[in-house]
């Protein structure tokens, strides 16, 4: 798995020293391996390649491209005692407050999807504090990438979901798609 942005970066020799540093770091880690893909996309040194990616995938150009993150920590509180105990790949906050969470999954399983929708709302919810109105809430955007197909119906290999009105297709549900 290269990451070769797809759009344009302010500076092609910024972007060909991070693809030779990811090249350098490929050599020795297979990104597709849970550890490895947590150390080259989860640490600080390599937070332009976490960028790059984010741009990348999420086709972000121009005035829209996110330009700092600010790296999270990867377990998800357990709002109870007996709560499971819940990991995050890599889970980022850029400028806005608009937070990313990337999962890396190799092996398949039937509740996948389940997993990925619970990190997303539990991340989503985690963001409200006693006094604190609703309209600060600031979008959950999730990557997920496997190894294997994880829809039931043949898709594009990269595909983008949101929360859509069935008849009009209008979204009005932003921060959660």
């Amino acid at each position: 798995m290269a990451v070769y942005p797809l759009v344009k970066q302010r500076s092609c020799k910024m972007r060909l020293n991070h693809l030779r540093n990811f090249a350098t770091v490929r050599r020795f880690f297979d990104p597709k391996n849970d550890v490895a893909f947590k150390k080259i996309f989860g640490v600080e040194q390599n937070k332009p390649l976490l960028l790059s990616f984010l741009n990348s995938i999420l086709r972000r150009e121009d005035d829209n491209m996110i330009e700092e993150v600010e790296l999270l920590p990867q377990e998800l509180t357990p709002r109870y005692e007996d709560s499971k105990k819940s990991i995050l790949d890599v889970c980022c906050r850029d400028k806005k407050g608009h937070k990313y969470i990337v999962e890396m999954q190799n092996k398949k399983f039937s509740s996948f999807i389940q997993r990925l929708e619970y990190y997303a709302s539990h991340t989503y919810s985690d963001q409200l504090f006693k006094g604190v109105d609703y309209s600060q809430l600031k979008p959950v955007i999730l990557l997920a990438i496997a190894n294997h197909n994880i829809f039931p119906r043949k898709i594009r290999c990269i595909s983008y979901h949101c929360n859509r009105e069935e008849e009009t297709n209008d979204c009005f549900l932003p921060n959660l798609s």
